[in-house]
């Protein structure tokens, strides 16, 4: 009975865990940034690859943070 209760519980923890990460990963994402710069990641995610590579403006909040350690892949 335990042992089945186990093998039940185990993986509903495991997909919790990853769920709560994945959460606080992004929330804490979008608490760096202001909404400006939040609204301009959107826009330039919703862009296809060609309109992407045609953007030359980041915002500058964006390059001190990436300057810092943050990661975020831009097209280049």
């Amino acid at each position: 009975m335990k042992k089945r209760l186990f093998i039940i519980t185990l993986p509903i923890c495991i997909l919790t865990l990853i769920f709560g990460i994945s959460f606080y990963i992004e929330n804490s994402n979008n608490q760096i940034f202001s909404e400006e710069t939040q609204e301009w990641l959107k826009w330039y995610e919703s862009l296809s690859y060609k309109e992407q590579k045609a953007i030359s403006y980041m915002p500058k909040e964006l390059i001190d943070a990436m300057k810092n350690g943050y990661k975020y892949k831009l097209n280049e």
